[in-house]
């Protein structure tokens, strides 16, 4: 099931969507009062793995193709399939140098959910 229409079919969801956005509300005015080095919030707001990918390293559009191959093949065979595409330019022209790094990078996203400690 889609995140978001989950969210809207269940109360609990929903409330802790809203709250969440409240919260997120607060820290960005804090934010924006300009007393942290950074003037926006660093978390970025993602629903599933392959957002978080996206967002997080990119490219622009490989999420959609993440959850394509998610269904269909496994995390790892998801990740090798995705770097190859950026490579041969599925995703955007790069110089070879800068594809092959996107890919790796992108790949290691998949596998590790995008999340670094």
């Amino acid at each position: 099931m889609d995140p978001l229409e989950y969210r809207q079919n269940n109360p609990y969801a929903k409330r802790l969507h809203d709250e969440y956005n409240r919260q997120y509300a607060i820290a960005s005015l804090a934010r924006s009062k300009g007393l942290d080095p950074s003037s926006k919030v660093e978390s970025q707001t993602t629903y599933d793995l392959a957002e978080r990918v996206e967002k997080a390293v990119g490219p622009t559009g490989v999420a959609e193709r993440i959850r394509e191959l998610s269904k269909v093949i496994s995390r790892e065979e998801t990740a090798l399939k995705i770097s190859e595409e950026i490579v041969l330019g599925r995703f955007g022209g790069f110089e070879e140098e800068k594809a092959a790094e996107q890919a790796v990078r992108t790949a290691l996203a998949v596998l590790d959910e995008a999340v670094t400690v």
